[in-house]
């Protein structure tokens, strides 16, 4: 009797794991595997990237030596950075199970090769690589995708404007930056200041390093009055130009060509390397905005009013030059933190 008890609790326990494995496999069959939307495709292969949208709107962006440029805009420099990070995104997409796998659901997903939100199509030395198409949200960040020529569509992690179809959206807004370290001098108006290494004593020995003897300074050209620069204003500009961001660039047909022949502020950078650039910003009334040029680009650049205002007011030419018997401003060295400028 005991014998066949144990028999039964053999057999028993045998049952169980059988049917705990075949449970683990079926549990396995069903987890959904993870794969990549995009296959075979590397980053640094592609160097056409052309956006679409349901309203014809179309760009092409193209990486020409090692950078992205808007092909659209006279190969206008587009915001590298930002080409590369939707990239690696759109090429990083990972499925899941497909929400639906039938040609009647690419239109209602909006991912049909006529009725999509976005299409991308990438390219590598004038052969197609892939194209994708972006549709409908399913949720936040968020939207259905579709390989061209496959039949299944997916919910992936991108959002729809990870890919923008405005032109202005994919500017390299730096252009009109001048790095602080390759200023050499600035012209403005009647001023010319440079730069000059200058040996102070006492506690100014030690604004660039500690035991320096020698900093750099501005010095007033042609100075015949025995004035001196107010480094704090000079600086000013010298901040402004090493981080200013444009809005959009400006399109000139506008009408109003008698604003854009008389600049209200305009000066001129010296390069440390013989780079001169020519700095001019324009006010347009009609049109509540500003916008501004440098002589390297043919281009005119939309200005946000608070960062033309900045500008107008770093350059007010009376500030730049002082009479050093006004204890208030003396010459300092250029770059110096406001602390180190009131020492």
């Amino acid at each position: 009797m005991n014998t066949k008890i144990k028999l039964l609790a053999v057999l028993l326990g045998v049952q169980i794991l059988l049917a705990l494995g075949l449970g683990l496999s079926d549990w396995r069959s069903t987890t959904p595997t993870q794969a990549r939307l995009v296959q075979g495709v590397l980053r640094d292969t592609i160097d056409t990237i052309t956006l679409e949208g349901p309203d014809k709107e179309k760009i092409v962006l193209a990486r020409k030596n090692g950078a992205w440029v808007l092909a659209q805009r006279g190969d206008f420099p587009a915001d590298t950075h930002r080409v590369n990070a939707m990239l690696d995104r759109l090429l990083g997409l990972q499925t899941g199970t497909p929400v639906a796998t039938t040609r009647e659901a690419r239109a209602r997903f909006k991912v049909a090769e006529t009725s999509f939100e976005k299409r991308i199509s990438l390219a590598s030395e004038g052969k197609p690589r892939v194209v994708v198409y972006l549709g409908t949200s399913p949720g936040l960040r968020q939207v259905h995708a579709r390989v061209d020529d496959e039949d299944a569509i997916y919910a992936v992690h991108m959002a729809s404007y990870d890919v923008p179809l405005r032109p202005s959206q994919w500017e390299d807004k730096t252009v009109l930056q001048f790095p602080e370290k390759e200023i050499a001098g600035v012209r403005l108006g009647e001023v010319h200041v440079r730069k000059e290494s200058k040996t102070m004593s006492g506690q100014s020995a030690a604004v660039n390093a500690t035991n320096a003897s020698t900093v750099t300074v501005w010095h007033l050209e042609g100075d015949e009055d025995g004035q001196e620069v107010n480094a704090t204003s000079v600086d000013k500009l010298i901040t402004w130009l090493a981080s200013i961001r444009f809005d959009e660039v400006f399109d000139t047909s506008s009408g109003q060509e008698d604003a854009l022949e008389k600049p209200v502020v305009q000066f001129e950078i010296e390069g440390a390397h013989g780079q001169n650039r020519m700095y001019r910003l324009f006010h347009l009334p009609e049109q509540k905005t500003y916008v501004m040029t440098h002589s390297d680009r043919p281009e005119y650049f939309r200005l946000s009013t608070n960062t033309a205002e900045q500008l107008m007011e770093a350059c007010e030419q009376e500030t730049w030059v002082v009479d050093p018997a006004k204890p208030s401003h003396k010459t300092v060295p250029a770059g110096a933190s406001p602390r180190e400028k009131t020492t």
